[in-house]
């Protein structure tokens, strides 16, 4: 499968890159990607097939498993892409690539110069929210800021936490295009910056 170079990857959550991994090993390269939507619990895929568009809905639930596939608009011509996404639905979306972490570990681990920094960084965080009733659906680590996907019920809140050379968190970012509400992902911050005492 082809994907256009207007599709930034890298800022897709964790649980969106993991859906692309798997459509991407469905289709070969006739199929050309054109646009993802992320939005909470689904993403919105768009794909060119010859001079024909097709849409879909991908759904996934809390425990990050593809729970259902909606054609928003398909034609006879691509409808094998709606059979082959339905091979997807009951898959789990196992977040275990080099830039995750598997929250349901006990001990998180770092192949980073700043390892150890970054270890406890992530148990004090995992505390905080812990104590707040909160989830940790997925973390991605960049060279100077790990990228966080909270959970609450239903709410979702991604933001990025900045940090420099020596070991200082310098910076808080909502991701409002990637939290379900901007008032969910401001409790979030402020519940972090509260337990590290930043306020």
């Amino acid at each position: 499968m082809t994907i256009i170079n207007a599709i930034n990857i890298d800022m897709l959550s964790a649980i969106s890159q993991k859906l692309l991994q798997k459509i991407t090993e469905l289709f070969d390269d006739n199929i050309e990607l054109i646009e993802i939507k992320p939005n909470q619990y689904h993403d919105i895929y768009t794909f060119q097939y010859q001079a024909e568009i097709a849409k879909f809905k991908i759904y996934y639930n809390s425990n990050n498993k593809i729970s259902k596939i909606i054609a928003i608009n398909s034609t006879e011509n691509t409808k094998f892409i709606a059979e082959k996404l339905s091979l997807l639905i009951n898959q789990t979306l196992v977040l275990n690539d080099a830039n995750s972490i598997e929250t349901t570990q006990t001990k998180i681990e770092f192949n980073h110069e700043n390892e150890e920094f970054l270890t406890e960084f992530h148990q004090l965080i995992q505390e905080i929210l812990n104590n707040a009733e909160m989830h940790i659906q997925a973390v991605q680590r960049y060279e100077y800021n790990l990228r966080y996907t909270i959970q609450k019920q239903e709410e979702i809140a991604v933001f990025d936490i900045y940090f420099n050379a020596k070991h200082e968190i310098t910076n808080f970012h909502k991701i409002t295009t990637k939290s379900s509400s901007m008032t969910f992902a401001t409790q979030v911050e402020n519940i972090i910056k509260q337990g590290l005492g930043n306020e």
